[in-house]
Parts: structure tokens; C-alpha cells; sequence
């Protein structure tokens, strides 16, 4: 018969003919009551064992797990003599757990856990957002669904080298990564491989992140520092150099000059070269940013730049925009935004001051010495 044994008085309470007297489903947990019922009809209906993991209230009101496996025996008339198994309380595994889930959905990164046979058995919302896809598509799926095709064949030898070494490392040292988005598009990305071993098996907690925004910064620098580095000169013509970077980001992005105008007002500076570079970094990331962010859905506008001498040789750098503007609780030191980040990291090395504001619109100034 079911174990009665000072285990399972010690779990529920109670004595297991105080409990199944007691009204047995009756304590379990609502949301496990009427599939735990079906599972236990069908268990007598077809005379095979049952298997299953459910909540029930001891006597002093606690909830606990538990994972029941049992058999039910019948008498001659096919009624149920009795039921033969065993219930083991596993509400500690099942906490950590849920404990596990609730980390991995406040990751402010794509989070994804994947089996041995690379199984996607969770995901957060983030790689929900990176991806294009909801969790309802992805549970279920072998992790190839976001890797692009070109690489889809050596990726399960990848997974099997894993898992006969697993270690905590980023993924793919060395390589380029790509993840591909539901839509098809294909996006550069880092990920950071994690194994975790359970009492249910072996899993593989992944971390992506999308670079998309580092690369871009990186060929911006590299295009850059080779473009004033050409120059062989000590100091470089940044008013020039300003107005035709400004022009070519409006091209690159595309922007209709009915829609966005651009509004310079650059006076004649000269640049030692490292400032110039970070200089030019900034205002690549400032306009791109006012472009892509600051006038979604067909929204007019302008973009301004400026560049002006101050008093005591100082200079001032500014973007400013009169798109959406900023989140009321915008604070870029937090910002989750690369290009942000680079900016306030290129303000830094500019030894700058940098003020940002996000009302009518969005305005970004970088302040700092002309020399030194």
C-alpha cells in the first residue's frame, strides 16, 4: 500500500488514512487538482501505473511538492484494493527551481536553457525580443531554429564536444557568431555557455547578446582613425571632417531629407588627432541614434549639430533632435544602449562634461578642453 511510514507523516501531517479520509483531492493545490485527477482516473481506467509531480497542503496548511509514482491493485470485481507506490517530497528542488526560472527571466540578457540533445526547455522575454519569436515557439525546439543554416550542419558536433568537456566559457572563441532572428534576418551576437547539472539531467544555460551595435562601432572606429590618420598631420580640420561625417550618416541610414533635415552649425576648429577620433566616434553614434530612435513612424523633424568655441578655451559638442525625445527616468551612466555607452566612455577619455536631456526632443553635449 501507499507508504505510511514516519516519512510521510513527517511530510503531510498526518497519517495516509487521515489524509485519503480526509477527502484526498481536496488538498490538493487547485492548479493541480483536476489534471491530477485525470491522471489518477486514467491510471485505474487503463490498470498502469501513474507518474506525476503535484502540490498538496499538509495538516498545519504548508504547500509542499511532491513526486508520486504508484500502481493501483484491484479486487476480483475490478474495483481498487489499494494503491502501491511511493510519494517523494521534492519541494526544495522544485523552489530552486523556480528560483532558477525567476534569474533567468530578470536577466537584463537573452537567457535560454537547452538539454543535452540541445532541447530549448526555457527562455526569458529578452530572447523573445531578440529573436522575433514567443517562448510558446521556442520550447520544444532544437537551439539550431536560431542559428543560420550555413552553420546548422557542424553545430550538433559543437553541442556533443560541449557536454563531454563542459566548463563555464564563451562560445565560439575566435569566430564570429551569428543567431537568426524569426524574420530571417541574421544578427552578430556573443554568447556565454554555463552547464548546470540537476537531478533531472544536464543542462546548457546560454547568455546571448546582440553585438550589433559593438560592431558597428568598431568598423566606425577602424573607418575613422584610418581616414584621419591619412592625413599625416598632428592636427586635423574637424569642421570639415564634421559636416562631411554628418551628411554620410543621413546616407548611410537612409533618411528622406523631406522627412529629417539636417542643421549644422560648426565653427572653423582644428583637432589634435586624439581628440578628433573620439570626437568623430560621438557624433557618429549621437546621429545615428536621433535617426533610428528619435523619429519612428514616419515622425518629421531635425537633426542639429553643433560644434562651438567657448570662452577659456574650451569647446562644445552637441546633437540635439526634436524626435520623441527620452524616458522621463532616462540615466545613461545605466543605459542598456552600446552606443550610449560608448559615447559616455568617449566622454571620459575626452576628460568631457556630459549632459543629457530628453525633453522636446533629445539633446546630448560633450564639453571640454580645446588642448591638454
Amino acid at each position: 500500500m501507499v507508504d505510511d511510514s514516519p516519512s510521510w507523516r513527517a511530510f503531510t501531517g498526518q497519517t495516509y488514512e487521515q489524509w485519503r479520509d480526509s477527502g484526498w483531492l481536496d488538498v490538493f493545490h487547485p492548479e493541480d487538482r483536476d489534471r491530477s485527477a485525470a491522471l489518477w482516473k486514467h491510471a485505474v481506467a487503463t490498470k498502469t501505473p501513474v507518474e506525476t509531480e503535484y502540490r498538496i497542503r499538509r495538516k498545519d496548511g504548508e504547500w509542499r511538492w511532491t513526486a508520486a509514482r504508484a500502481i493501483p491493485l484491484f479486487n476480483d470485481d475490478d474495483t481498487v484494493r489499494e494503491w502501491v507506490g511511493m510519494n517523494t517530497d521534492i519541494t526544495d528542488r522544485k523552489r530552486s527551481i523556480e528560483l532558477l526560472r525567476l534569474g533567468i527571466e530578470a536577466a537584463p540578457t537573452g537567457m535560454l536553457m537547452t538539454d543535452r540533445a540541445g532541447t530549448i526547455r526555457l527562455v526569458n522575454v529578452q530572447i523573445e525580443k531578440l529573436f522575433g519569436y514567443t517562448r510558446d515557439e521556442l520550447i520544444g525546439k532544437t537551439v539550431e531554429v536560431l542559428i543560420p543554416e550555413r552553420f546548422c550542419r557542424v553545430h550538433p558536433g559543437h553541442r556533443t564536444g560541449f557536454s563531454h568537456h563542459p566548463q563555464a566559457r564563451p562560445m565560439g572563441a575566435g569566430r564570429d557568431l551569428h543567431g537568426l532572428r524569426k524574420d530571417g534576418a541574421e544578427i552578430p551576437v556573443e554568447i556565454a555557455l554555463n552547464p548546470i547539472q540537476t537531478e533531472d539531467g544536464d543542462f546548457v544555460l546560454s547568455s546571448v547578446v546582440d553585438i550589433t551595435e559593438r560592431k558597428r562601432a568598431e568598423q566606425a572606429t577602424e573607418r575613422l582613425t584610418a581616414q584621419l590618420r591619412t592625413l599625416n598631420a598632428d592636427r586635423v580640420a574637424f569642421s570639415e571632417y564634421a559636416q562631411s561625417l554628418a551628411r554620410t550618416v543621413f546616407q548611410a541610414i537612409d533618411v528622406s531629407p523631406s522627412t529629417v533635415s539636417l542643421d549644422l552649425s560648426i565653427d572653423d576648429v582644428a583637432l589634435a588627432v586624439d581628440k578628433a577620433i573620439p570626437c568623430g566616434l560621438v557624433l557618429n553614434e549621437l546621429i545615428t541614434n536621433s535617426l533610428k530612435h528619435g523619429f519612428t513612424n514616419g515622425r518629421a523633424g531635425t537633426v542639429r549639430v553643433e560644434f562651438s568655441r567657448l570662452e577659456r578655451g574650451r569647446l562644445r559638442l552637441a546633437v540635439s533632435d526634436n524626435g520623441v525625445g527620452l524616458p522621463e527616468e532616462f540615466d545613461i551612466a545605466t543605459s542598456q544602449s552600446l552606443g550610449l555607452q560608448l559615447v559616455s566612455t568617449l566622454s571620459h577619455q575626452l576628460d568631457a562634461e556630459l549632459e543629457v536631456t530628453g525633453r522636446d526632443g533629445a539633446s546630448v553635449q560633450l564639453t571640454f578642453a580645446a588642448d591638454g
